[in-house]
């Protein structure tokens, strides 16, 4: 969502805050709001639904998992100290905030997707739950703020701070392969050649397929489209797809995949009314601080009881809060280049992750 202008869309330059997640929300929004073109809402949230169905597998498709299972030790138990955190305090902050906004438990699902995944999961997430646009969009507005002042933490202090209570690094115990020229881990066939139109139809058409098997699963088990059936199927099958190595080399799926979550934050933003964004504001920013400020403290704290070294944690928690396309920018800050790798990684995972782990909390704690 607006959230995604920092990890999931495209591998241009995504560290400010007008990038192209954000100003296609904004189109969105300026076309519905100002009656430049005439809206049918039905339409368009269909064609939301669409694309982010269109999109997962894409995106699924290119992940390297065997390099998941190479990270160093302390690496793995990092991110899973990441999930660990941010899905304790969303289970509390749905009991905490029950009674005082609405759909807690749908908002604390798609927060552990966008924290553990991205833009994809938390898309995922809300369809599946039925969420009003207008919950949706704020959620994405107020992580987008917050996380805007963690990044400038990042970039600053925070590994002086982390020092002060956590180890140094020390090298990993094997090497890691070096990240592609594009700032990104060997993700399939993304980057390898020009991407035209019959790389775009071949991608969509193995996302359709996997769409249309995961609607006949849907008929199977429950004799019609759910649709959390069905995303979780597309997340299943598009994980399945990048073992397949034809599929996760194919030039210009990843690509596709990030230029359909763009014409999604379109299509979501005509849907979005201005004026009850900002009345409704002020509750849903509370309850989506409680939740970042909580996972990420509780993160550092773990951390300090499990003895992971201070680089392993920033980059752990820049992967699980931002995504791979920070991964580079903040081993910079850190100077160091061998965390790469591990950064990347567990940022990509995270997106296979996330929609298990968000719809999981929702039905799990569901009254």
């Amino acid at each position: 969502m607006i959230r995604g202008e920092r990890h999931d869309t495209l591998t241009t330059d995504q560290s400010g805050f007008l990038s192209p997640v954000v100003l296609c929300y904004a189109l969105g929004i300026m076309l519905a709001n100002f009656r430049i073109i005439p809206i049918d809402e039905g339409i368009a949230g269909g064609f939301a639904s669409a694309t982010v169905i269109l999109a997962i597998p894409m995106l699924l498709f290119s992940m390297d998992f065997r390099r998941w299972l190479r990270l160093a030790r302390k690496t793995i138990l990092s991110f899973f100290l990441a999930i660990v955190a941010v899905m304790t305090v969303s289970a509390i902050a749905i009991f905490l905030f029950q009674n005082s906004m609405e759909l807690s438990r749908e908002a604390a699902g798609m927060l552990v997707g966008v924290y553990t995944g991205g833009t994809p999961n938390m898309t995922a997430i809300g369809i599946a739950l039925e969420v009003s646009n207008e919950m949706f969009i704020l959620l994405n507005a107020a992580d987008v703020a917050l996380s805007s002042l963690y990044l400038i933490l990042l970039m600053t202090v925070a590994q002086r701070l982390l020092l002060r209570v956590l180890p140094a690094f020390s090298p990993a115990d094997e090497p890691e392969p070096g990240p592609s020229h594009d700032g990104r881990s060997e993700q399939g066939g993304s980057g390898n050649g020009a991407i035209g139109p019959i790389q775009v139809l071949v991608a969509v058409g193995l996302s359709a397929v996997a769409g249309a098997i995961a609607v006949g699963i849907s008929m199977v088990l429950v004799g019609g489209i759910s649709e959390p059936i069905v995303i979780l199927s597309i997340t299943t099958l598009g994980i399945i797809g990048s073992f397949i190595r034809p599929v996760h080399k194919r030039t210009g799926v990843y690509e596709t995949g990030q230029y359909l979550l763009l014409v999604f934050c379109v299509a979501i933003g005509t849907l979005a009314n201005i004026g009850l964004l900002l009345a409704s504001f002020g509750s849903v920013f509370a309850y989506t601080a409680f939740i970042f400020i909580g996972a990420i403290t509780l993160h550092y704290t773990l951390a300090i009881i499990f003895r992971i070294d201070a680089d392993t944690a920033i980059i752990t928690s820049t992967a699980a809060v931002f995504g791979p396309a920070f991964i580079g920018p903040i081993s910079n800050v850190l100077k160091n280049r061998e965390i790469v790798v591990s950064g990347l990684t567990t940022g990509v995972i995270g997106y296979a992750l996330g929609n298990y782990l968000g719809l999981g909390l929702t039905w799990l704690l569901r009254p």
